[in-house]
């Protein structure tokens, strides 16, 4: 006669386990923190949900970016501040320990790191961003933006990586008008930019020259 007990232990557990994936991943969801106040306790007082798949680990990630540079983050006390800090760089380094190729995670521990004064952290995580994201246009520019709030923390590789981001930023029209616009802000990065742009594809150097003019203008 057939045993069913093995066979229905094992849907049990399967069923178990589906629920509590469920819950983990739902949780992500249902945590809709109001306003950075919120988000920052959560993170302060370790009551942020887990996140499961890719999806729900980039939300709770981009929160701990909008997070970090609230008004509201900078206002805390100092102890408080490191307890958020450090929040969501464990969280980002969560991530890359289970899928080490989630190069948001990378950056956000990068981004997280310079906060925390911690230059070799930066270093370390900034150039893993960059390694699993090499020609992504998106997080090209945060890399841009993030070496010059953190010009102190550059070195020789953080150069060569700028001027990696840079080309790629300059391979499709969005990404070269934005470039144009940092152009103009950031005058102490205009004669590397220049130098990529007579590298650039035609096209793009001929709607980089039309936009500097046009932005100057305005």
């Amino acid at each position: 006669m057939f045993d069913y007990r093995a066979p229905a232990a094992m849907c049990v557990i399967l069923l178990v386990t589906a629920l509590y994936t469920f819950y983990q991943e739902a949780s992500v969801f249902l945590f809709q923190p109001k306003d950075d106040k919120s988000f920052i306790t959560a993170v302060v007082q370790g009551n942020l949900p887990s996140p499961i798949s890719s999806f729900s680990k980039s939300i709770v990630l981009e929160d701990c970016l909008v997070s970090m540079r609230s008004l509201y983050a900078r206002l805390q006390p100092t102890k408080q501040k490191l307890v958020h800090l450090k929040g969501c760089r464990d969280l980002a380094l969560d991530i890359t320990d289970k899928q080490p190729s989630f190069s948001a995670a990378w950056y956000v521990a990068a981004a997280s790191s310079g906060l925390l004064k911690d230059k070799t952290a930066f270093q370390v995580y900034f150039e893993k961003s960059y390694q699993t994201s090499t020609h992504e246009d998106w997080l090209s520019k945060r890399r841009f933006g993030l070496l010059i709030r953190h010009e102190d923390y550059q070195s020789e590789r953080t150069q060569e990586i700028l001027r990696s981001d840079i080309s790629t930023i300059l391979n499709s029209w969005n990404g070269t008008i934005w470039l144009a616009e940092q152009y103009i802000k950031h005058s102490f990065l205009r004669q590397l930019i220049s130098d990529l742009v007579q590298l650039a594809k035609p096209k793009y150097q001929n709607m980089f020259l039309q936009q500097v003019r046009k932005q100057s203008q305005q």
